[in-house]
């Protein structure tokens, strides 16, 4: 995967010099923060700034976010199949709600005991 720089640059009027510290500590720190939440990969980033200008340097920035499986739980086996292993209502509307055949959805074994369970790629 490629990576790029992104330069974020706020052009300002005259900021009172104390405030310039501060304001790029907030920028870079949102600007951490909410790369790691958005999965959103990079290897670093750098603040600087005069009283008219802050600029926030972020290099290695990843092209995309990098792919996660999400395992969902659903009902027990008990109540998403019958006794002759037929889908129920239950069963089936787990997996609309999730997007999936029937045919896709797993047993998974828990300490409770045994239930379905439906990964995706996100």
């Amino acid at each position: 995967m490629s990576a790029f720089d992104l330069i974020f640059e706020i052009g300002t009027e005259e900021i009172p010099a104390g405030f310039v510290p501060p304001a790029l500590t907030a920028l870079e720190s949102i600007a951490r923060k909410s790369l790691a939440e958005n999965r959103i990969e990079f290897a670093d980033a750098a603040v600087c700034g005069t009283a008219r200008r802050l600029v926030l340097h972020v290099s290695g920035v990843a092209e995309s976010q990098p792919d996660i499986v999400e395992e969902v739980m659903g009902p027990s086996v008990n109540v998403a199949f019958d006794s002759d292993g037929n889908p129920t209502k239950a069963g089936m509307g787990f997996a609309r709600s999730r997007g999936v055949d029937v045919s896709e959805l797993k047993r998974v074994q828990t300490d409770k005991g045994e239930y379905i369970s439906v990964s995706r790629k996100v």
